[in-house]
């Protein structure tokens, strides 16, 4: 059960973040969306830009999701309830 509710707080760390909202929704979805539907066909400069800006967003969708992904070890790590071996297992030592 804890770890459903890990993911619940990973998902809303991601809806919640200003980065998602701003880049990923605004600049990499929105924006690009708009000037697909109501720009003039004939200036190529407008899509050229919208499409940098969708790149962006993806860019900024993928940092979001690493970035929250590392949340869950790095709080267990800075409230020390477990050691490092349980968050990534146990290494078997080569000789």
């Amino acid at each position: 059960m804890e770890i459903c509710l890990d993911k619940i707080e990973i998902a809303e760390h991601i809806m919640e973040s200003p980065s998602f909202i701003i880049f990923e929704v605004g600049l990499g979805l929105l924006f690009p969306l708009l000037i697909a539907i109501f720009g003039d066909q004939e200036k190529i400069g407008r899509f050229c830009l919208a499409s940098i800006f969708g790149l962006i967003g993806l860019m900024v969708a993928r940092v979001n999701v690493v970035e929250a992904v590392q949340l869950v070890p790095k709080q267990l790590l800075k409230n020390k309830r477990v050691s490092t071996s349980t968050i990534y297992g146990s290494i078997p030592h080569q000789q």
